[in-house]
């Protein structure tokens, strides 16, 4: 069984690592900490992560669409008039799907660059747009796969999320200011599992749980990389049930 057999559907995901330019001057978004000849570029970072999602997410099959290809970055309004001029044209091909016929996810690791609640101390953080309850929902699941970071869920005014027509979280990363950690950036498996817990997350919002059951024999690459993300997906229902046991352990006694 495909995704399509699954839902009826495959599920368009557009994803977004881009920057405005002339937001951030000259260095080509070099981290401010971080000067010298080895610099890593936020967008080169951005676009590793959008790069191993895309490839999981088309074994899968869903219909991807990255809005940001080129190599120079792209303004922000062309990029979400690119999203919402798909999406319209998605849905006029699928009209009975409703609200979760897609999602948007964005990459945004520059929290200096927003005026985002500098008291939190989450390494990530899911922004979604206020009272949007769907791009909660999609933030929150997302949110659940990084048990292995400070993380955390908060609603959101930002422009990017005001402007998009469809169901869309904002990813971003506050632990690129810190020095100590600028070597996830280079770290290919942080990379990786940073992909891995967003298409999870994806997964689970169009209520896939079973991944190996919407694989396709693609090839033994696709194989493995499938049969990866569903040990992810079992490995996080085994803490849930773990945790719902002990709140009726506790219930007994009350």
């Amino acid at each position: 069984m495909n995704l399509k057999d699954k839902l009826g559907y495959n599920p368009l995901v557009i994803v977004d690592g881009g920057y405005s330019g002339q937001i951030y001057g000259t260095d080509k978004m070099a981290l401010p900490i971080v000067k010298d000849e080895d610099f890593i570029e936020r967008k080169d970072f951005n676009d590793e992560i959008i790069n191993k999602f895309i490839e999981k997410a088309k074994d899968l099959e869903f219909v991807i669409l990255n809005i940001d290809p080129e190599e120079y970055d792209m303004p922000l309004e062309l990029r979400i008039n690119r999203a919402n001029v798909n999406y319209t044209t998605y849905l006029n091909k699928y009209k009975d799907l409703g609200d979760r016929a897609s999602v948007y996810i964005a990459l945004q690791y520059d929290p200096k660059a927003c005026n985002w609640d500098d008291d939190d101390n989450s390494l990530l953080k899911m922004f979604y747009y206020n009272s949007d309850s769907l791009s909660k929902d999609l933030a929150s699941l997302i949110n659940k796969q990084f048990d292995y970071l400070s993380t955390s869920v908060k609603p959101s005014n930002n422009y990017l999320l005001r402007q998009l027509d469809m169901t869309s979280v904002l990813i971003d990363g506050s632990f690129l200011d810190l020095k100590k950690q600028v070597e996830w950036m280079r770290d290919s498996d942080f990379i990786e599992e940073v992909s891995d817990s967003i298409l999870i997350g994806c997964l689970q919002f169009f209520g896939i749980k079973n991944i190996e059951a919407i694989s396709t024999e693609i090839n033994s690459n696709a194989d493995k990389k499938i049969k990866k993300l569903q040990e992810k997906v079992d490995k996080l229902s085994k803490k849930v049930d773990s945790l719902e046991k002990q709140i009726t352990d506790v219930d007994k006694f009350i």
